[in-house]
């Protein structure tokens, strides 16, 4: 019994039914494989055609399912692909940025450096920073503008 099965298991009207089911004949083949190297190890009562046809659908049903997971491992591997190049290429971009900023920043006089440092980075008001100085709040406006001036001119030319 088992000869006669696996000659049908193996004929083309299985194989044409197994390839409808799949969807493709190399997916179809896998399967009849699969399902030969089985029919030996099953008992002779549970070799029938309509086991077999259920197995290549049940078969169908597992590639598709395996398909399903490998496209959205796919697509989530494409997506951090992106995601990590475009957040490198962002991080390249602002370190670049930055040194054009040092570059500019250096350029200017001490005086406009300092004011300018103090403003940004300790949050001092132009009235204190001119306080401390001990120059008028105009000319403290005027170094800061200066120094942001210097950065943007700087930033375009890149």
């Amino acid at each position: 019994m088992t000869h006669r099965l696996i000659k049908k298991l193996l004929s083309v009207e299985f194989k044409a039914k197994a390839e409808r089911v799949m969807g493709n004949l190399g997916s179809a083949d896998d399967a009849i494989q699969h399902l030969a190297e089985k029919l030996f190890l099953m008992p002779d009562d549970e070799k029938t055609e309509a086991y077999w046809l259920r197995a290549i659908k049940n078969a169908a049903i597992d590639e598709q399912r395996k398909e399903a997971v490998r496209d959205k491992y796919e697509a989530h591997a494409a997506y951090l692909a992106n995601s990590q190049q475009a957040s490198a290429e962002i991080h390249l971009g602002d370190v670049q940025d930055i040194e054009v900023i040092k570059k500019a920043l250096n350029s200017l006089p001490v005086l406009t450096r300092q004011i300018f440092f103090i403003y940004i980075h300790k949050g001092l008001s132009q009235s204190v920073i001119a306080s401390q100085i001990g120059i008028s709040r105009s000319s403290v406006e005027k170094h800061i503008a200066k120094a942001r001036e210097a950065c943007f001119c700087a930033l375009a030319k890149k």
